[in-house]
């Protein structure tokens, strides 16, 4: 049984992971958490809201 804070840890260290090699193949600057919401927030427009036309 692994505790449920070490799978928090290991949820943020992987989300972290995956938001720096995005921004790594978009150019973007190095990860920051201050703008990850607004980031995601684009990325969420950019490839789900805008090709359904909404």
């Amino acid at each position: 049984m692994v505790k449920p804070k070490l799978i928090e840890i290991l949820k943020e260290s992987l989300e972290e992971e995956l938001i720096v090699q995005r921004d790594k193949i978009i150019g973007n600057r190095p990860y920051q958490r201050s703008s990850r919401i607004k980031r995601w927030g684009y990325t969420i427009r950019k490839y789900i809201i805008t090709p359904l036309g909404i």
